[in-house]
């Protein structure tokens, strides 16, 4: 919260709060953090829901480093990133 970072790579299921639920907190506080959500679930429903609550991102953690790089990246630059993995 006091960082305010430019990219957050948040984990699907993180212990307390879920990496949904923290985007969705995002956006309702106005930051203009890109988020992309890491699971290890590729299913087009999923993504959706992630989209839906307001990630501008869905990487699988199975993507190679080079790919996770590449897409936060991409994240910064502005663009919507989803996984080539993504069924």
């Amino acid at each position: 919260e006091r960082e305010r970072p430019a990219v957050a790579l948040l984990d699907h299921s993180m212990p307390r709060l879920s990496g949904l639920e923290l985007v969705k907190r995002v956006r309702a506080a106005g930051w203009e953090t890109r988020c992309a959500l890491l699971s290890s679930f590729g299913r087009p429903l999923l993504v959706a829901e992630a989209m839906r609550a307001g990630a501008d991102g869905y990487l699988l953690k199975e993507d190679s480093v080079t790919a996770l790089a590449d897409g936060a990246a991409r994240l910064a630059a502005g663009e919507c990133v989803i996984s080539s993995r993504v069924d």
